[in-house]
């Protein structure tokens, strides 16, 4: 699938989440919950995939949690992981929960997309936080067997009801929507 393909998929399940759910922006509800039902949105346009939220498995298996690198120098800036890392003498590793994922259960080779979102109300610690997640999941750098082929940061601004889309493949960022009106 390419990214075209894809980011339509995402704009309808953003479209179809604002026509039902728009209450849980206006509500400024946890994001959980938000995420929940964007992401119930997004299995009817990725038939073939299964879509899920919060899954920390990585190839499906009960003891191969879903961990990212971090280099000293990267996690001095992200002060609430200190006390999260684990250190692996080379870099630190840190168990993570991605918001939304599009894949194919049991297996690494056919992981299509991660989806972080963020009301924009968050600081921009927790921002950078997750689009530092987006970015270690495209990307083969630390050889961690995620390998998602592409990441969409995705910001609703909760006073205008807009939404901010940043794409990123290879670890780098590829496209950046700023402010696209729903």
């Amino acid at each position: 699938m390419n990214l075209e393909d894809i980011k339509e998929k995402l704009d309808q399940a953003i479209n179809k989440f604002m026509e039902k759910d728009e209450y849980l922006l206006n509500a400024d509800v946890n994001e959980r919950s938000m995420t929940h039902k964007l992401a119930e949105k997004l299995q009817d346009e990725f038939e073939n995939y299964y879509v899920d939220c919060e899954y920390n498995k990585n190839c499906g298996t009960s003891n191969d949690t879903k961990r990212i690198g971090f280099l000293e120098n990267e996690i001095k800036k992200i002060d609430h992981l200190k006390d999260k890392t684990i250190t692996d003498k080379e870099f630190y590793e840190v168990s993570v929960y991605p918001d939304i994922i599009v894949h194919k259960r049991g297996c690494s080779e056919d992981n299509l997309l991660i989806i972080e979102v963020k009301k924009s109300n968050r600081q921009i610690s927790e921002q950078n936080y997750d689009i530092h997640k987006v970015k270690k999941y495209t990307s083969d750098k630390y050889n961690d067997g995620l390998d998602y082929e592409f990441g969409a940061f995705v910001v609703f601004d909760l006073d205008k009801l807009t939404k901010d889309i940043s794409w990123y493949k290879e670890g780098e960022e590829i496209i950046s929507n700023k402010i696209k009106r729903l």
